[in-house]
């Protein structure tokens, strides 16, 4: 099955900062279909993270570093205030189980 279907399905989880390796502009701006799909699937099995210290470098070799700030603004950008906070800190509470 697709990640979107897994997603809906609530069997996986799936961390949305990792989609700059897969895009093809240097702006991201290609993954808001991808976005817009996974959170409408399901913003309770989605989580997000800097990928620190791998932030420099894409598989086509571009090493234009990425800032967390950008990847968070795109974020911001794709989901309303509620989703945003259910990515950003609900949702890894309830994953990780945090007190």
């Amino acid at each position: 099955p697709a990640p979107r279907e897994l997603v809906r399905a609530g069997k996986t989880y799936v961390k949305l900062s990792g989609y700059r390796h897969i895009s093809k502009l240097p702006d991201l701006s290609d993954m808001a279909p991808l976005a817009h799909a996974l959170i409408e699937a399901g913003p309770d099995r989605l989580v997000w993270g800097t990928d620190w210290p791998h932030t420099t470098r894409r598989p086509d070799g571009d090493r234009r570093a990425i800032a967390p700030s950008q990847q968070l603004r795109l974020l911001r950008s794709w989901c309303d205030a509620d989703t945003f906070t259910q990515i950003l800190a609900r949702t890894p509470a309830q994953l990780y189980r945090f007190p």
